[in-house]
């Protein structure tokens, strides 16, 4: 929102350095926000003698401008503009081909958004462009996408006693293109892999709208009632979705809560794009139910969830560059949230969170040049997460905390054998899908600061950090021998590492 003070921010650290301005600029009616951000690695990487394995370190470079305009008591003109630019080198293993992996980003995003009220509406309105483009080499894989957007979106609440109402609409076009040279089949990528070349322009349009009723039933229970419907011009007939939820205040600090719906989500442009099969891929489709439970008083949160999650006609590729909406699954679940204290407000502040996933879908599995489907674990069936973020203060305005994660391995598809063609090359036989498990990830990190208040609103804030302190190398993923004989894991790269900056706020 519009600053209403003038504040200057300044960071610098080992990776990054970054500066930001909030300026009023006429009375009560303007403000200005700008900030930019620039990242440089390279001095992380040699600190901590990881330069190596990269032939661009990772770098960026991103602008935010926000101008807002309080033209009147219920009034709002705001304005946002951004731009990021990125890019990376590094030697990668991708199956059984070790290559550098380069890629160059870009991504712009403008919108324009009113606020205003009328006959007892608030109404919010939006207008946005953005564009994202890339370029992205490794091995056989030379590809340039590029996503532009345009959308426009209303949304406008009216509330009365005990009821609100909420009805609003969308109207998006976009344009993907991708040009240059693919493998035929994922994760094959030497430059001597089958390839083909594509030089793709897919445009759509997605239209939109929904209505939500809120009623107060009773004093200590609201229920919620809504619609909503999308039509996308690749994906056949229009979709509908209800929705419905209920919270009960059964006590003064604790909520229970129910919800079910559908939802549905339209394939991405790129699938459309790269898709040659007669049928035409429509919505995925899922239903949520899920219930909650939630305590909330001073200084104090816990949350729990539980959820189940049913899947139909996920999209699934069935061949080279085909793919159907065969797909089935299902996703339950179980969530834990903790909080205590608040940043500056208590001497011990923190959070813990634990997740118990359990999921399975349908999946290709490549056996050469044949591709089957089959029901297995979801790619991201991640059973146990947990995780522990604390932070104290020592003595004075010295804080010390720390960050603990652990999460079950992620599935993946084994390779079980080989198919050569005749060109030479080989191709891998996929075993049961999601048969196998990486090592579980394991990490710990820990943070000192000191926070030193100089003026009213003046301070700096001097931090340094021990990322990674078991010096764990966690695997990321799975790399195979030339003739997929034997197997390894690839490990991360961002062993134990220090980290010291500090930022400083006038």
């Amino acid at each position: 929102d519009r600053p209403e003070e003038s504040s200057r921010y300044v960071n610098l650290g080992l990776a990054a350095a970054s500066v930001s301005l909030d300026q009023p600029l006429v009375g009560d009616e303007l403000g200005l926000r700008v900030s930019g951000n620039r990242s440089f690695t390279g001095v992380l990487f040699r600190v901590n003698g990881r330069r190596g394995d990269y032939a661009t370190v990772p770098q960026g470079l991103d602008g935010t401008l926000g101008l807002t305009w309080d033209y009147g008591p219920t009034g709002q003109l705001k304005l946002l503009a951004f731009a990021r630019r990125n890019r990376i080198g590094v030697e990668t293993t991708e199956g059984t081909y070790t290559g550098v992996y380069r890629s160059r980003t870009t991504n712009q995003l403008y919108n324009l958004q009113w606020t205003a009220q009328a006959k007892g509406w608030t109404v919010e309105s939006s207008a946005s462009w953005n564009a994202y483009t890339s370029q992205r080499t490794l091995g056989a894989l030379d590809l340039s996408p590029t996503d532009r957007a345009a959308k426009l979106r209303v949304d406008a609440t009216r509330g009365g006693g005990d009821w609100t109402v909420r009805t609003g609409g969308t109207v998006e076009r976009r344009r993907y293109r991708f040009d240059g040279t693919v493998p035929t089949q994922p994760d094959v990528v030497a430059p001597d892999a089958p390839t083909r070349s594509v030089n793709e322009s897919v445009r759509a349009t997605r239209a939109g709208g929904y209505v939500e009723v809120e009623s107060s039933l009773l004093s200590s229970v609201v229920a919620r009632a809504g619609l909503r419907t999308d039509v996308h011009s690749w994906a056949g007939r229009p979709v509908v979705d209800p929705r419905v939820g209920l919270a009960w205040s059964f006590a003064p600090n604790t909520q229970l809560r129910a919800a079910w719906g559908l939802y549905h989500q339209f394939p991405e442009l790129s699938t459309y794009g790269e898709h040659v099969g007669e049928n035409t891929l429509g919505a995925q489709r899922a239903q949520h139910v899920v219930l909650g439970l939630r305590h909330e008083r001073e200084h104090l949160l816990l949350r729990a969830e539980a959820y189940h999650k049913p899947y139909r006609d996920l999209v699934v590729r069935t061949g080279s560059s085909r793919y159907a909406n065969d797909g089935t699954g299902v996703a339950r679940g179980i969530d834990l949230f903790a909080k205590y204290g608040s940043f500056l407000g208590t001497r011990v502040n923190g959070w813990a969170s634990y997740s118990l996933l359990r999921s399975h879908r349908t999946q290709p599995r490549d056996r050469g040049t044949d591709v089957e489907l089959d029901d297995g674990p979801a790619p991201y069936d991640l059973t146990h997460q947990i995780t522990a973020v604390g932070k104290v203060r020592v003595i004075d305005q010295f804080r010390v905390g720390g960050t603990y994660s652990y999460v079950t391995g992620r599935p993946f598809t084994p390779v079980v054998g080989t198919e050569r063609l005749e060109s030479g090359a080989l191709l891998p036989v996929d075993g049961p899908v999601g048969s196998a498990r990486l090592p579980a990830y394991l990490r710990l990190d820990l943070q000192v600061s000191y926070f030193w208040p100089f003026n009213r609103q003046q301070n700096v804030v001097v931090y340094a950090a021990l990322n990674n302190v078991l010096d764990r190398a966690n695997a990321v993923d799975v790399t195979y021998s030339p003739d997929y004989s034997t197997r390894r894991y690839r490990r991360t790269d961002f062993r134990r590492s220090v980290y010291v900056g500090l930022t400083l706020t006038l």
